[in-house]
């Protein structure tokens, strides 16, 4: 009995400092680093920052979630690079598409546009802004539909 007090209270401590750990803190556009700035002033110049969540995971890893006042809402990793790209209403800009995706999408999509993006491990996940999302390798090659 003493044995299973002691894994469930072990557990529990575990869990908690997890949680604990991983926590998004506002903070202001400085804290970027200097390849989120630019990336930032070179496809979203005209737009303003809301705000800049900081997400630290177990005290070393750490993302970026950007805010922008039009609604769009870009992550970062820690090293600046962006990850993931999601609009409202408008389309995410095509000269972060690959080339092969944006002529996949309109040859088979032709009136729907790219509202989020994300690069992953395996590829590029995109959304159509019919909720449709398309799957792509790193070299812009349709994998599938989900």
């Amino acid at each position: 009995m003493k044995k299973y007090t002691l894994i469930t209270f072990i557990l529990l401590v575990t869990i908690t400092t997890l949680q604990a750990a991983t926590k998004a803190t506002p903070q202001n556009l400085p804290s970027l680093p200097e390849v989120s700035r630019e990336f930032l002033s070179a496809y979203f110049p005209a737009a303003q920052i809301s705000h800049v969540k900081v997400e630290r995971i177990l005290f070393w890893k750490r993302n970026y979630d950007v805010i922008l006042t039009d609604g769009t809402n870009i992550e970062f990793d820690r090293k600046g690079e962006w990850k993931e790209i999601e609009r409202y209403r408008t389309p995410v800009p095509s000269t972060l598409i690959p080339g092969k995706i944006t002529d996949y999408v309109q040859t088979h999509f032709s009136e729907q546009m790219i509202v989020f993006i994300e690069r992953e491990r395996f590829g590029y996940e995109i959304e159509l802004e019919n909720d449709i999302e398309l799957l792509f390798d790193f070299k812009g090659n349709f994998i599938r539909m989900d």
